[in-house]
Parts: C-alpha cells; sequence; structure tokens
C-alpha cells in the first residue's frame, strides 16, 4: 500500500513514488523566488494549499555571489531551474542563470542583451524553447538562447501595453497565457509566432493596483503570483492565487509566508512547478538521500 503525506506542498512516498498520482495539490513542487526588486533573493519550495514557504537556500553561485531572480521555468530534461535576474541583481543584471533545485546554487550563463537593458519578467519552457517577457518599454515576448542567455524579440504586443508583472505560462494543450495588465485586467493568450496578445478573459477578484508577477500551470490549475507594493514604499500584500483561465475568476490561496520569518518582506517574482514525472524523481532522489543517511 502506498503511503503518503504532505510536506510542503511535495508528496512524498514512504514506500513507492509514482508521479502524479496524489494530484495538483500535493504532487507537485512548487518553486519560488523573490529578489526583483531587491539586492538579492531566496528560492523556496511552496505548499500549494496554504502558501507556507520553506526556504531551500540563498540564490549565490560557487563564488558567493549573490542573484536577485524575477523569472523561473521548470526544465523537466536537465532537473534544473532557469532563471532570469533582475535589473537590481548585484550579479549579472538582466541575466540568464540555471539554479540547483535541492540546493539554490546558482550558475550564469550570459546577459540577456537585450536595447534597452530591459529584464525579463517571466520564463515558460515549451517545446523546449525558452520563452520570457521583456518588461519596461519593449512589453513584447522573447526567446531565450539557453546556451548563451541570448535574447530575442518575438514581436510587439500588438495591443499596445505598457505591461507589468507580465505572468508567462503554458498549459498542457501549449497555450500560452499571459497577464500583462495587473490583476484587475485582462488574461490573454499570445501567439508564440508573432508575440501578439489576444482574445483577452477579464479577470474578477483580484487585488486593486497589484501585479501579477508569476504563473504556473500544475496539472490544469493556473498558480500565480499577485503583488502589492514595492522594494522602495514596501510590500502590502504578496499572495499565492489561481486564476480560471476560462472565467478569469482569481482565488486567494494565501499570503506567502515562510516558515522562519512569517512574512516576506520582498514579495515572490517568480513561480516554476517540475511536470508530475519530474516531481517524482526529484522525490524518489530525496527519499535515497535519506535512506542513505540512515
Amino acid at each position: 500500500m502506498l503511503n503518503t503525506s504532505l510536506k510542503s506542498g511535495v508528496c512524498v512516498a514512504v514506500l513507492a513514488v509514482s508521479g502524479g498520482m496524489c494530484g495538483w495539490a500535493r504532487g507537485d513542487i512548487l518553486y519560488a523566488a523573490d529578489g526583483a526588486l531587491s539586492a538579492a533573493g531566496n528560492l523556496y519550495t511552496v505548499d500549494s494549499l496554504t502558501a507556507l514557504t520553506t526556504t531551500v537556500g540563498p540564490l549565490v553561485d560557487a563564488a558567493g555571489a549573490p542573484y536577485a531572480i524575477n523569472g523561473m521555468a521548470w526544465d523537466p530534461v536537465n532537473q534544473w531551474l532557469w532563471g532570469t535576474t533582475s535589473g537590481a541583481s548585484p550579479t549579472l543584471a538582466n541575466g540568464l542563470v540555471r539554479i540547483n533545485p535541492n540546493t539554490a546554487a546558482v550558475t550564469p550563463i550570459g546577459a540577456l542583451g537585450l536595447v534597452p537593458p530591459n529584464f525579463g519578467a517571466d520564463l515558460d519552457l515549451r517545446s523546449g524553447v525558452l520563452y520570457g517577457w521583456a518588461e519596461g518599454s519593449l512589453s513584447a515576448l522573447m526567446t531565450i538562447n539557453t546556451a548563451t542567455g541570448a535574447a530575442t524579440v518575438v514581436g510587439p504586443n500588438g495591443q499596445n501595453i505598457n505591461t507589468t508583472g507580465s505572468g508567462l505560462a503554458s498549459n498542457f494543450a501549449g497555450t500560452m497565457f499571459s497577464t500583462p495588465n495587473l490583476a484587475t485586467g485582462s488574461i490573454w493568450q499570445v501567439n508564440t509566432g508573432t508575440g501578439q496578445l489576444f482574445g483577452p478573459t477579464a479577470l474578477s477578484g483580484g487585488t486593486l493596483t497589484a501585479r501579477i508577477g508569476a504563473l504556473e500551470f500544475s496539472s490544469g490549475t493556473l498558480f500565480g503570483a499577485e503583488l502589492v507594493g514595492d522594494g522602495v514604499s514596501g510590500i502590502t500584500s504578496n499572495q499565492l492565487i489561481s486564476i480560471n483561465p476560462v472565467t478569469g475568476a482569481i482565488t486567494s490561496i494565501g499570503q506567502f509566508r515562510d516558515a522562519s520569518t512569517l512574512m516576506f518582506r520582498r514579495g515572490i517574482d517568480a513561480l516554476a512547478i517540475p511536470t508530475p514525472a519530474s516531481a517524482a524523481l526529484l522525490s524518489l532522489g530525496a527519499l535515497v538521500a535519506v535512506r542513505r543517511r540512515r
């Protein structure tokens, strides 16, 4: 008999591991990172039922240099996280990095090279292609070369939207969604060939003036990070939410809370969720490590 327990949103199999068998709330690992408006950040796992977070570690490289992450995507082939750094990152600002999901160790790849040097607000790995959204004056979909970090703008968004937050995620069917104009705006579909936004659905239930800085699908559920405030005036609301992409309804799951600090001073700026099979491999690796330590 398979015995399972819930720990920080991870379905831990005591006797065996079966990826995806526990459903979205317990079968997938939800990763989060902060630091887009700060000097440095940390990697966390998040309980998708309560928004309680557990610190994996500080986002630093082998030399101890810190990074501020504002976008992440899971790589199921290599079993690591891709991340983009913010313009405020003390190391490799506006660049691409790899992140070890078990330790938070960062490996720098290279600068995005955008002109002007806009930052990538969110990432989405789809069919082997790493997509990102260029914030600021570009406000456009981009592709990122994972070997060099160089970004290429796909095209204008077609809606004359000066985007903010710009969560980006694709569902199982391959449809890409974006939240470019606040939690009281709309959720849009994205044409990955042209970069244009289309088919908007008005959002409801969002917090006034909040931005949705990250999106991730997990077994049909669309999660988001809703943030009110900034690194200057302070964070007043920092919530894990779910969004119905058909109706646009936003449901608050809870304030992001760290088990040691009780509340973040900074907002969550990036989310990533391994595929069910990848989550199973990670859980199996953790189980093997525990048995070896015994």
